[in-house]
């Protein structure tokens, strides 16, 4: 008996068929990663954005609280600058009294903000 011989497919093989499915899908999933990344990089965009804004209402925020804060000290070293130069009776205790005042707090406050900045990893 002889052997049976087996004949080539006439038509396209699995190979090429794979091949031309893949060329006609590949444009379309292109497109499909190219909306995707855009949409991803949009996103990203837009919380960068937001996060920025947050930031500049915080910064404007303890800005003005910190204006606040020196007008209310103006205030309060003025007050009590009256104040002791009316019960001392002499024009120039009130001034000096507010001053030294004020210079120790602003010496007692210096190197606690320059240890916060001084901080690693603190911004």
């Amino acid at each position: 008996m002889e052997p049976e011989r087996i004949e080539p497919e006439k038509g396209p093989s699995e190979v090429a068929r794979a091949a031309r499915s893949l060329a006609q899908d590949l444009p379309l999933l292109v497109r499909e990663e190219a909306d995707l990344l855009r949409a991803e990089v949009q996103g990203m965009r837009e919380e960068a954005a937001s996060r920025a804004k947050f930031a500049a209402v915080r910064a404007g925020v303890a800005s003005f609280a910190g204006f606040l804060l020196a007008v209310g000290a103006v205030f309060l070293a003025l007050s009590v600058s009256m104040s002791v130069s009316e019960r001392a009776e002499r024009p120039w205790a009130g001034p000096l009294v507010a001053g030294v005042v004020l210079v120790a707090v602003a010496t007692c406050l210096a190197p606690l903000l320059l240890l916060g900045r001084a901080r690693p990893g603190r911004a």
